[in-house]
């Protein structure tokens, strides 16, 4: 049987699966006991595992104790609210850190880790699959499913496609993120929808055009770049375990 190993984004999955083990009551949220919490992540992980004929996992965890993405802009994430999250949250996520193998790198979220694994030609032997809901797993070529999407089925996202989608997120910014973009410069406009038909340098004028058009500079662009990019193994150095910050001169690798 042909080696396959699915990265996974399991701050999704836990999130998903602790949400899914509170009820409503007339008084608030009721909390399920954790065994059934617990037995039903092992369920879904050997459901993925079955559909998508693979031989192994590995759980793809956010680092708790640093973003390096807090050092391109204070204030990334700054919106999103930490109160209210699932009562069994952390308990799923220690759970499969226990029972599967598990990456967790100092300063980096989990789609960096699928990133990095996915594009690494040694670190994980035979055939990768990210499985993600989370989109901005689309500026990373290689094999992608989205449980959410399952009639997509596994898609093969080529290096000028994430490239492309990565320039679109730029532009676009995120607002779940909460990085802004090319303020002002929505999803539909000609600058969004170029990025997503060019190729190579030319990728990055569009982008810069988009922010200009807005009054932005090109400095305030590369800050939105790098917080959008999912990083891949040319944006981390194994020696010192530090970051690579993206720069847009690797875009002339597409020609």
């Amino acid at each position: 049987m042909k080696k396959r190993t699915l990265l996974l984004d399991a701050d999704i999955i836990a999130f998903r699966l602790a949400a899914r083990n509170e009820t409503d009551t007339a008084f608030g949220k009721a909390v399920d006991p954790l065994g059934p919490a617990l037995r039903e992540t092992d369920a879904y992980i050997a459901e993925l595992k079955k559909d998508l004929k693979a031989t192994d996992v590995i759980v793809c965890l956010t680092c708790r104790e640093h973003n390096f993405r807090y050092d391109v802009r204070s204030d990334y994430k700054g919106k999103r609210k930490t109160d209210g999250r699932p009562e069994h949250l952390t308990a799923i996520k220690n759970h499969m850190e226990e029972e599967y193998e598990t990456f967790i790198r100092y300063s980096l979220e989990a789609d960096d880790v699928m990133g990095i694994l996915q594009t690494h030609p040694t670190l994980v032997a035979g055939e990768t699959v990210i499985v993600s809901e989370d989109k901005d797993m689309r500026t990373v070529p290689g094999l992608l499913y989205a449980p959410h999407r399952p009639e997509l089925g596994v898609i093969d996202v080529t290096p000028l496609e994430a490239a492309q989608f990565h320039m679109w997120q730029t532009i676009c910014g995120d607002t779940v993120d909460d990085y802004t973009g090319a303020r002002g410069v929505g999803k539909a406009s000609l600058f969004a929808q170029a990025v997503l038909e060019e190729d190579g340098p030319d990728l990055w004028d569009t982008v810069c055009h988009a922010f200009g058009y807005v009054g932005a500079t090109e400095a305030h662009a590369l800050q939105q770049a790098r917080l959008a990019k999912i990083l891949t193994r040319e944006c981390y150095d194994f020696t010192t375990k530090e970051v690579i910050l993206w720069e847009p001169e690797s875009l002339t690798l597409l020609k």
